[in-house]
């Protein structure tokens, strides 16, 4: 048996010898070897480059390359997608302040009219998985990794985001002095009121040019409106500003900054309002990240945000009116929002159509109307120790045709305040 295994295992052996030709085999991989040897010995560098030219017309003809692109992509795709239809739709986004689009169910009208594509497509948009993440990814690479010098119009300079106001736009100057001028014929003319006019100008005036950005000429800005609107009383107010008086992250200023802002308005108003031993400064719990910071998805907490409290304003009463006219009780900071939404809305509920506080102690029958952008929201409360009654007029959210139907404009001191910002692109006021 054992002889027999031996010779099939001799037989197989010599037609496997045979048939693969393994003597010829072994011969020309030896000279193989050879040439190999001597081409080394002729060019080392060129014989050592040559395998990675080969490689790299190899790799694109790699199959399996391809595949594991495809199997990577189309599951991060399918994943995405997947998490996208399965997590609850989301309504309101706090870092953007601005609702979401959700879709919910798909009509036989919708898919007719062509609407549904565009529904859908805001939806997926809106709805994506780990969007803010997403955001301040971009966010960061396009300042950092890529070195852009602004951000869908918005720059950082040092530890400052701001927001450029660039070029000057006379049509939008001309709409905000016509629209002070139609407020001042239909309702103040001819009344024992007297009227006032400041303006802001926006951190963007104190920035720019150091940093070498585009900015405003303030200067005609201001000579434009005070020209351009009825004959009122000018306080300039911008020697008393200075960058430090703005957030770092927000294009408002600072409460606690423009005290004596606060002071030469009620002075040359005929006002006297309490002084900087009245109030207590405190802070709001959560840490403040502006609007600026928020735009350019950089949601991390930058700053401190806060309010200046004293007994006057612990007494006042704040009405706050919706769309219907109704008279909504508030207080004059309302930290509970500044907690859940943008921190600045704590000033008197934000921006609003129409506010009133109402200060029951003050020491003269005295009233003042200040129309206002956001601005007004952080600066009334420091008026209110002068005031029997003030009341804030937001022109972007009340139209001016309705004034009449709410407020009496006899025997009241009147400002227009507005930051430059706003009268820059005025389309917003009503």
């Amino acid at each position: 048996m054992r002889a027999n295994r031996k010779n099939s295992i001799r037989t197989w052996g010599a037609r496997l010898w045979t048939a693969w030709d393994l003597p010829g085999r072994i011969s020309r991989g030896r000279a193989g070897l050879a040439r190999a040897w001597q081409a080394w010995r002729a060019d080392p560098r060129g014989h050592l480059a040559r395998p990675f030219r080969r490689l790299g017309r190899a790799l694109p003809r790699l199959r399996c390359r391809e595949g594991a692109v495809v199997l990577v992509v189309g599951g991060l795709l399918a994943t995405l997608s997947v998490w996208a239809w399965v997590q609850p739709p989301k309504h309101y986004s706090e870092t953007e302040e601005r609702g979401l689009a959700w879709y919910l169910d798909p009509k036989w009208e919708d898919l007719a009219d062509g609407s549904f594509a565009g529904d859908f497509a805001q939806h997926t948009q809106d709805q994506f998985p780990l969007r803010d993440s997403f955001r301040t990814v971009k966010g960061l690479s396009a300042l950092k990794l890529l070195g852009q010098k602004d951000l869908d119009h918005l720059y950082q300079a040092g530890t400052y985001l701001a927001q450029m106001e660039y070029p000057l736009r006379p049509e939008m100057l001309d709409h905000a002095a016509k629209k002070i001028q139609w407020v001042y014929d239909t309702y103040l003319a001819g009344t024992d009121v007297t009227c006032y006019l400041s303006m802001i100008p926006g951190k963007n005036a104190y920035l720019a040019e150091e940093y070498g950005y585009p900015s405003l000429d303030y200067g005609e800005l201001f000579q434009y409106m005070r020209a351009h609107t009825p004959p009122m009383e000018y306080v300039d107010i911008t020697d008393l500003l200075s960058l430090e008086d703005y957030y770092n992250t927000d294009s408002h200023w600072r409460q606690e900054k423009i005290l004596d802002v606060a002071q030469r308005l009620a002075g040359a108003m005929g006002a006297e309002i309490d002084g900087p031993e009245a109030y207590h400064v405190q802070r709001l719990a959560r840490p403040f990240t502006g609007r600026d910071a928020i735009q350019m998805a950089l949601t991390m907490a930058w700053e401190d945000l806060y309010y200046l409290t004293s007994p006057t304003l612990d007494q006042c009463l704040v009405a706050v009116y919706d769309q219907g006219g109704r008279p909504q009780r508030k207080k004059v900071y309302e930290v509970a929002s500044g907690h859940l939404n943008y921190p600045y809305v704590l000033f008197l509920s934000g921006s609003k159509g129409l506010v009133t506080v109402k200060n029951l102690q003050a020491p003269m029958d005295k009233n003042l109307i200040l129309f206002r952008d956001s601005y007004g929201s952080s600066l009334a409360p420091l008026l209110a120790s002068g005031y029997r009654t003030i009341t804030l007029v937001d022109l972007r959210y009340l139209s001016s045709d309705q004034l009449d139907q709410y407020i009496d404009f006899e025997d009241q001191d009147v400002l227009f305040l507005y930051s430059t910002l706003l009268l820059n692109n005025s389309l917003s006021m009503r």
